[in-house]
């Protein structure tokens, strides 16, 4: 039979990530290549124990369908958690759960853009809410990145030229880059956009995963005008298998994003959502995340630490204040693809740069390696063997 897809999935190709993906299984690999939270920060026990018990005392509940707009206990823990991680809830904000945060730009892709809109994006920013927005028919109109997070005269001139709709942000650890927008930027990025009646979709999975003393507000606690739709991650703290997040915004977009999830899934599978509401309620969360961050803060230690030691002085690296992910770019001399693929030879996976740019095909010379999933020894042996091949 003749299958006759349509334009807008015959635009979304697999990327360099899926086929490293789909290598995974190689016992031998040694990926840098995945974003995977460390299963050793899973709480199993916890899980185990909020499973056992829900089993026992209210297996049909669990088991049975529940309502699109999430459990309603979980509503409240999840809100209760933010709120003490220095979240600011408007009055007329509300928290809907969702199937994972990056099931929220598709819900605002439905609810607020048209076929061939355009959004404003971090250029380079997360390949696959990138392709989510082309699923849709969008345009992506790319802003450049700086060290202190995207550069505002391009801001402003996108804006002026492409009249985009809305502005998708990952401030806190980008991915990929690892980039921290500055507190000054966060506050004129939402300061650009309500006047110029952009929306901003704000993208906060590693937002409790930072390494310093204390985290920058979000672009949300400025919110004013119900103008910040914010996507927060619970997968990333707890277990990403789960795939439970929240979605806070403006009551009014809370509706709409309600019927769009209705339409996609009916609901975020019940049983995750008990177990991250029992887990939010009865673990002492403030002690899980300073160990999940001390964790994650130990193994970009030891990247950056192999990345000193075995590359050339000339590669430029991103010193990530928090999050799973660095940025590494190198000098024009190297071919970046010749070295992705001598190092797959080596059996060490890495993410070629090109994948998250607006242009994939333009040159890139930058890649991303993950240090979240692989344990401290098999970091510093990946790097090491990436270090070989640039110093040839």
């Amino acid at each position: 039979m003749d299958y006759h897809f349509s334009k807008l999935i015959q635009g979304i190709r697999p990327s360099a990530a899926d086929r490293m993906l789909e290598q995974m299984n190689d016992p031998e690999l040694l990926s840098l290549a995945g974003g995977n939270p460390s299963p050793e920060t899973f709480p199993i026990d916890e899980i185990r124990q909020a499973s056992s018990r829900l089993l026992e005392t209210d297996p049909i509940r669990i088991l049975q369908y529940s309502v699109t707009e999430g459990y309603a206990p979980l509503r409240k823990a999840a809100r209760e958690y933010f709120v003490s991680r220095g979240q600011h809830f408007g009055p007329d904000d509300e928290l809907i759960i969702t199937s994972g945060s990056q099931q929220v730009p598709d819900l605002a892709a439905k609810c607020f853009l048209e076929y061939g809109d355009v959004v404003a994006v971090e250029d380079p920013s997360y390949y696959l809410t990138l392709d989510t927005f082309r699923s849709h028919g969008i345009r992506l109109a790319g802003v450049p990145m700086e060290e202190d997070g995207m550069d505002l005269d391009e801001l402003e001139k996108v804006i002026c030229s492409y009249h985009p709709k809305m502005l998708y942000t990952i401030p806190n650890f980008h991915n990929p880059t690892g980039i921290t927008t500055s507190l000054e930027k966060r506050q004129k990025i939402y300061d650009i956009c309500t006047r110029n009646h952009v929306l901003i979709l704000e993208d906060n999975p590693y937002g409790d995963i930072y390494f310093g003393e204390t985290a920058l507000p979000l672009i949300k606690n400025f919110d004013r005008q119900g103008s910040v739709i914010l996507a927060q991650s619970l997968s990333k703290i707890i277990a990403p298998g789960l795939r439970v997040s929240a979605c806070i915004a403006n009551k009014r977009i809370i509706q709409k994003l309600v019927l769009a999830k209705r339409c996609a899934d009916v609901h975020t599978p019940t049983w995750g959502q008990y177990i991250c509401e029992q887990i939010l309620v009865n673990l002492d969360m403030d002690e899980h995340i300073r160990k999940l961050r001390h964790y994650y803060k130990e193994k970009c230690s030891v990247m950056l630490n192999g990345v000193e030691q075995n590359f050339p002085e000339d590669v430029k690296r991103i010193h990530p204040q928090g999050g799973m992910f660095m940025w590494v770019t190198l000098p024009e001399r190297f071919s970046m693809p010749d070295i992705v693929e001598a190092a797959l030879d080596q059996k060490v996976a890495v993410v070629p740069g090109n994948i998250f740019f607006v242009d994939q095909n333009a040159p890139c010379q930058s890649i991303r390696m993950n240090y979240s999933t692989p344990s401290a020894e098999d970091i510093e042996h990946a790097v090491s063997v990436i270090g070989t091949i640039l110093r040839g």
